[in-house]
Parts: C-alpha cells; sequence; structure tokens
C-alpha cells in the first residue's frame, strides 16, 4: 500500500516504525521521529489532523476483522491520496490515523481535512462497507516549539466534537 513510507525512512529499524497493516507510519515513528521531522521549513502554522473511521465496529460485527482490515487499509489509501505522499501519515492504532501538516493560513488545514474526508467518502470499499471518517484538528503557530503532548489531546478533543456532531465532519481547537 503505502510503501513509500517505509522507503523515506533514514533508519535501519524502518520497518519497526511502520505499521504492518497499512504501510504507513506507527505510534514509534510519531514518538521518535516526529518532533524532527517538523524541523523542515515551511508553512506558518503546524496542524496536527486526526482521522477516525465512523463505525468500523459495525464492519467488524457484521463482516468480521478481515473485512474490517481490508476496510482500514482503503482508508490509509484515501489519506495518501488526498493529502499526498510529502505529508506524514500515522496509523496510531485501531482505526484512528494522525496527520502532520505545515500550512501557510489555519484554514487551509481544515480545507485539507474535508478534502480527505471526501476521499475516504469516494474510496469504493469504504463506500460498499458504508463506512465514513470525522477528523479533529489542533493548530498551532510554526514560531512556537509544539508540545506534542497538547496538541493531540487538543486533537482529540477537536475529533470527539465532530463525533458529538454526528461524524462525517471536521472540528478544530487552537492549542
Amino acid at each position: 500500500m503505502a510503501t513509500h513510507r517505509q522507503d523515506r525512512a533514514p533508519h535501519p529499524r524502518r520497518a519497526s516504525w511502520t505499521d504492518p497493516l497499512t504501510g504507513l507510519w506507527n505510534r514509534r515513528w510519531l514518538a521518535r521521529c516526529a518532533p524532527r521531522a517538523w524541523g523542515r521549513s515551511g508553512g506558518r502554522y503546524l496542524a496536527i489532523m486526526l482521522f477516525d473511521a465512523d463505525a468500523l465496529s459495525r464492519v467488524n460485527d457484521v463482516h468480521g476483522y478481515r473485512a474490517g482490515d481490508v476496510c482500514l487499509v482503503a482508508l490509509g489509501r484515501a489519506l495518501v491520496r488526498a493529502v499526498g505522499e510529502a505529508t506524514d501519515i500515522v496509523r496510531l492504532g485501531g482505526d484512528e490515523f494522525l496527520v502532520l501538516v505545515r500550512v501557510g493560513e489555519a484554514r487551509t488545514a481544515a480545507r485539507i481535512a474535508r478534502a480527505a474526508l471526501a476521499a475516504v467518502a469516494a474510496e469504493p470499499e469504504l463506500r460498499r462497507r458504508r463506512l465514513s471518517a470525522s477528523a479533529g484538528i489542533a493548530l498551532t503557530r510554526a514560531t512556537r516549539r509544539p508540545d506534542w503532548g497538547t496538541l493531540i489531546d487538543r486533537a482529540y478533543l477537536a475529533l470527539r466534537r465532530a463525533k458529538q456532531a454526528g461524524g462525517r465532519c471536521v472540528r478544530t481547537r487552537w492549542a
């Protein structure tokens, strides 16, 4: 699937930094490499976007976990297609994905997230299973050194608000 993530990893242990199901970065990469990766230039704002599948448990319960895994791979593929291969995408675990982006304007992050949700909605396997996603965004100015814990917590709060609003939408919080 998204093996470009493995190919880009500069460390010999890159396999330990990728999710075996989707080929995307994993939590270990996020903890160890994301702070360095975010040191690169570009963009006035840093954004952490959390994407969560809406009702994946229903797919697992009705069609089995293999069908759920197929949906997770399709969700990862839709995110890569929507945000581009140059963007860092992490599968946190379960049905949660994290996208790290730098943007010139704060509203661009919401535009990217909406495009990703549209790509998820257009993915044939996800459409067939009636699976959608929700997104939460945490934003901070790029001039500040990011507090990763706070950013991720804020993105989770925004994601929870999106879920409470019925899903299939984007909510944003400032960190």
